[in-house]
């Protein structure tokens, strides 16, 4: 089975938290990468810098 990972893209950290909370109450298990800007969402997305070395781990469904 290929898992999906969820992006979230939060500064707020009480909002990740509840965020995250949400999920789990939801028993939704896919891992998560938080990060806190559009920047380095797209950074992510792109799998440039410093998130290049998680490219090998997750596969970005487009």
């Amino acid at each position: 089975m290929n898992t999906k990972h969820i992006l979230l893209v939060e500064d707020n950290p009480y909002d990740i938290f509840l965020t995250k909370r949400a999920f789990t109450k939801a028993k939704i298990v896919n891992p998560i990468q938080v990060v806190k800007d559009g920047e380095k969402a797209i950074a992510y997305l792109a799998r440039g810098e410093p998130y290049r070395d998680q490219a090998e781990k997750r596969r970005i469904e487009r």
